[in-house]
């Protein structure tokens, strides 16, 4: 089972970021299950809205992320995916050092970049692979970058983590295929949002090209 961590500013991208992911990945025919250990349960909320257990979704307190990760690997899961909470504890050390690829999605916006670098650095001391996704990104213009996007970028030379070559633009279909209870690879699979977040699913499974690897 590979188990993939989401960490992370309130409002940066987290659950949703979760969401559009494990659709993606469940629409490749893996077995995927969720963790939600933040406090505002929002996958709990997506899993009730859906009506299916077809991407299992369990609520589990951050106390209790070690023993639910040790339940969790009898289920003989392709991918778990865990939405931590915004804060920082003990449980976040326990969850990282049991993760093989811990995500960082972040708003291009200075509060965002602050907490990445804490972020990163976290999990630079448990050793751990780390890779920043940039979310809710403005529209690229003739396909270049937004200024924002770029000084993002230039804000995150050498960070210490990798660094995802595409972005998530911010789309009013993303939010609105949540409300339904699914992915907006499902509401709109041949739309520009679906293939993001199928060209980061790719980025995640093969770790290659798609990553900038700052020192």
């Amino acid at each position: 089972m590979n188990v993939l961590i989401f960490l992370g500013k309130g409002g940066g991208g987290k659950t949703v970021t979760t969401i559009n992911l494990a659709v993606v990945a469940h629409r490749l025919g893996l077995s995927v299950g969720l963790l939600d250990a933040d406090p505002q349960c929002s996958l709990s909320d997506w899993r009730h809205a859906r009506g299916t257990a077809d991407i299992p979704v369990r609520p589990c307190r951050p106390d209790q992320l070690e023993e639910t990760l040790r339940l969790a690997r009898r289920r003989n899961l392709h991918w778990l995916l865990i939405d931590m909470p915004p804060d920082l504890g003990t449980h976040t050390f326990a969850a990282v050092r049991a993760a093989d690829l811990v995500l960082l999605p972040m708003r291009p916006a200075l509060f965002d970049l602050a907490v990445t670098r804490q972020r990163v650095e976290l999990c630079r001391t448990a050793g751990r692979r780390v890779a920043v996704v940039i979310n809710a990104a403005p529209p690229r213009r003739e396909n270049l970058e937004s200024p924002l996007v770029r000084d993002a970028r230039a804000a995150l030379h050498n960070i210490g983590a990798g660094l995802w070559r595409g972005q998530i633009t911010h789309r009013h279909c993303i939010p609105g295929a949540l409300i339904s209870g699914q992915g907006v690879a499902e509401v709109e699979p041949a739309g520009p949002a679906a293939a993001e977040y199928e060209q980061l699913w790719q980025a995640i499974v093969h770790n290659t090209q798609s990553w900038r690897i700052s020192a």
